[in-house]
């Protein structure tokens, strides 16, 4: 079961990669895919011999196991996309959900935090798709090429 919801979870990173979805660290492509695959993969695999409390699964012959458990995702999702909601809705009634564009242009790290995400030599260079379409740099530090240190 957790090979195969991890092969849904990695097809689903793989799709939303190709689109303009704002999925911020695949959360909803690791967690909620791969949940929703391994609970209904419960309802086929499911068996008395593993849990005799429990119900049998497709397998076993008790293809009603997999009604119960889409029952059971569904009820997930709706738990949290009410509960989003209500967390959504607070934070705009207080302290509002998203960043200006100038705060978005300098960088949130920056603008937010005080303090610059990449410094010193590591540098940050500048790529398409970042801060609105425009890359942001962080440091003014030129990044050099390391020097080879000598021993002898």
């Amino acid at each position: 079961m957790g090979a195969l919801s991890a092969l849904v979870s990695y097809t689903g990173i793989q799709i939303r990669a190709t689109t303009r979805l704002d999925d911020s660290l695949d959360v909803f492509s690791c967690h909620g895919l791969a949940g929703m695959a391994g609970a209904l993969l419960t309802g086929v695999f499911a068996t008395k011999v593993a849990n005799p409390a429990g119900g049998d699964g497709w397998i076993a012959g008790n293809f009603a196991q997999m009604g119960i458990q889409l029952v059971a995702v569904l009820a997930a999702i709706a738990i949290a996309a009410v509960g989003t909601a209500v967390i959504m809705m607070v934070v705009n009634a207080t302290l509002g959900a998203k960043a200006g564009v100038k705060e978005q242009l300098t960088g949130l790290d920056l603008s937010e935090h005080g303090e610059e995400a990449y410094f010193g030599e590591q540098g940050a260079i500048p790529t398409p798709g970042l801060a609105l379409g425009e890359g942001v740099i962080v440091s003014s530090v030129p990044a050099e090429p390391a020097r080879a240190v000598v021993v002898g």
